[in-house]
């Protein structure tokens, strides 16, 4: 199989609060990152593909804030860091972190599972998940640094239980390397229905 992407992004749509304004993600330096509503093409999901043929998906529904760029960091030349320029990378990367870890599927398997992922594993994919989604070196560097200066403070000493907490309301079961079951929150038994 070849490395990058294929199938079909879904679809980002802004949300609103009940007054019909904006919402953005909380946080002192991401105060005005816009949030969205992220649902995966049910028929064509979007897919990454690494170097080694295991491919990754991130689930089919979920808020992302578009990579949470800060706004004085949009401004550095050359860098195209608008928070939606390179969306199926910080759709993987939001989605790692919000429910931490993705479906995969690793070479000899037919389905999709969900594994988990730590935060070095989720943040070391990112340059790749740029480079195939068109950043240029330049910002892939300023991105990967952000991440390495600031993603420990999303990534907190509780951020596991909330993960937990994302995956039991969104049902999703969550399995080992092997494929053996190690997680049920009723949900599909077998890999991921999109």
């Amino acid at each position: 199989m070849k490395q990058g992407y294929s199938g079909s992004i879904g679809t980002l749509t802004p949300l609103y609060d009940k007054n019909g304004k904006p919402m953005y993600s909380r946080g002192l330096v991401w105060y005005r990152s816009p949030l969205f509503d992220y649902r995966a093409d049910p028929q064509q999901p979007f897919v990454y593909t690494d170097k080694a043929g295991t491919q990754y998906m991130p689930d089919n529904h979920f808020e992302t804030d578009g990579g949470s760029i800060p706004p004085v960091t949009r401004v550095i030349p050359f860098a195209n860091l608008d928070p939606l320029n390179f969306p199926r990378a910080y759709i993987n990367h939001d989605g790692a972190y919000q429910y931490g870890g993705m479906y995969m599927r690793f070479k000899g398997e037919t389905e999709f599972k969900f594994r988990l992922m730590t935060r070095k594993q989720c943040d070391g994919m990112m340059p790749d998940w740029l480079y195939y989604d068109g950043a240029n070196w330049w910002t892939r560097r300023i991105v990967c640094t952000g991440l390495a200066a600031g993603s420990w403070t999303v990534w907190g000493s509780d951020k596991h239980i909330k993960q937990k907490c994302n995956r039991v309301k969104s049902k999703i079961n969550v399995y080992d390397r092997s494929g053996n079951l190690i997680e049920n929150n009723n949900g599909i038994q077998e890999g991921a229905t999109q």
